[in-house]
């Protein structure tokens, strides 16, 4: 972030939020704004209007709590949150417990006007969907841990967390889906457990997570502030391997750039847990993936897409082809790319699952 001068304009501190935001919308338009203003402006903390914003996706709810957490850390003070009275819009961010969360009760990183927040009722019928934000705080000295102690906090956590936790967090929200029961379920709360344990763990710092159930899908959005892939390899003294097969359009200079580090961090973390025989994110992958879903993965500048359309029917013979397979397919056409690269660099690890009924 740079050292200019303010700008006193109050317009001028303004970053939109504006009509439908979607993940693709956060990514390729607000998180860039957001870049761009830290690095203009050292001093004036900016400020979020959504006063023209319809609809926020809820897998960009825990994106908005971790940018809401940087500009906390860096502004040292809240961030204005611009909004209007917009029944619709607030309710849905009031019952996610949005409001709840960034408000001055709990992690104080939005201030916004508290009167505009309810007698919603008069105005909106009752939403034929549910959706739920929970924190989950970081473990610290996992990486100082002996290799067998670490394995048993990590069984012992995932257990609880399947078995419990997410259970009872989440449990509703899954359970309200029309007819969905059985594998469905267990399946739902099974990739929770999952990522939720690894970001405790592994990051070395809180994680951010929004659940929705919608007639036909449930949404799973988990965001942290932590280290990343390649720093948590490191820790575990993990050498990244950069393996590049010469018939990539893209060039070797390119590839080996410091943007790729993370994109083969991410499959080395991959390759050395597959090797382990664990439950991991690309068995994780495999059953989404299977089951008509679609799992995006983003960390510091690049985002990596499984979907049930490109995964299905390939033949996959382990973690080496599917990386190749995303590299082959890059496009600077980010609707139809599986591999992304952006300008701006956020902090962690986030990642979305949706899962179709099938």
């Amino acid at each position: 972030m740079g050292k200019v001068k303010t700008q006193n304009s109050t317009e001028r501190r303004k970053i939109k939020l504006c009509g439908n935001v979607t993940t693709y919308y956060f990514y390729n338009s607000f998180m860039q704004d957001v870049y761009e203003y830290t690095n203009k402006n050292s001093e004036a903390t900016p400020i979020i209007d959504i006063t023209e914003a319809n609809w926020i996706d809820s897998n960009v709810l825990p994106c908005m709590i971790v940018i809401g957490v940087l500009l906390k850390r860096y502004y040292k003070e809240p961030t204005e949150l611009d909004m209007v009275y917009k029944p619709s819009l607030l309710q849905y961010l009031d019952t996610a417990d949005f409001f709840y969360w960034v408000g001055r009760e709990k992690l104080n990183i939005y201030k916004f006007n508290e009167e505009l927040i309810g007698g919603f009722g008069i105005y909106v019928k009752e939403y034929n969907r549910q959706y739920k934000i929970e924190k989950f705080q970081g473990i610290s000295g996992f990486y100082d841990l002996a290799e067998p102690d670490r394995e048993t906090l990590k069984y012992r956590l995932l257990d609880q967390l399947e078995r419990f936790d997410i259970k009872r967090i989440f449990g509703g929200v899954f359970s309200k889906i029309v007819n969905t029961i059985g594998e469905e379920y267990d399946r739902c709360i099974q990739s929770v457990a999952e990522i939720v344990c690894n970001s405790m763990l592994y990051s070395e710092s809180d994680s951010y997570v929004c659940v929705q159930a919608l007639k036909d899908k449930v949404d799973i959005s988990i965001c942290d502030i932590g280290i990343g892939f390649e720093k948590s390899l490191l820790k575990k003294g993990i050498k990244i391997y950069k393996m590049v097969d010469s018939d990539i359009r893209l060039s070797r200079h390119v590839l080996e750039s410091e943007i790729f580090d993370d994109y083969f961090a991410f499959f080395t973390a991959i390759y050395h847990a597959e090797e382990t025989g664990r439950v991991n994110l690309w068995k994780l992958k495999e059953i989404i993936t299977n089951n008509r879903g679609v799992m995006r993965i983003h960390t510091n500048r690049i985002q990596m897409i499984f979907s049930y359309r490109r995964c299905y029917n390939c033949k996959v013979n382990g973690v080496a082809e599917c990386r190749r397979c995303l590299l082959k397919n890059f496009s600077t056409n980010y609707r139809v790319s599986p591999l992304r690269i952006y300008n701006a660099k956020i902090e962690g690890v986030h990642i979305e699952i949706s899962f179709s009924r099938g």
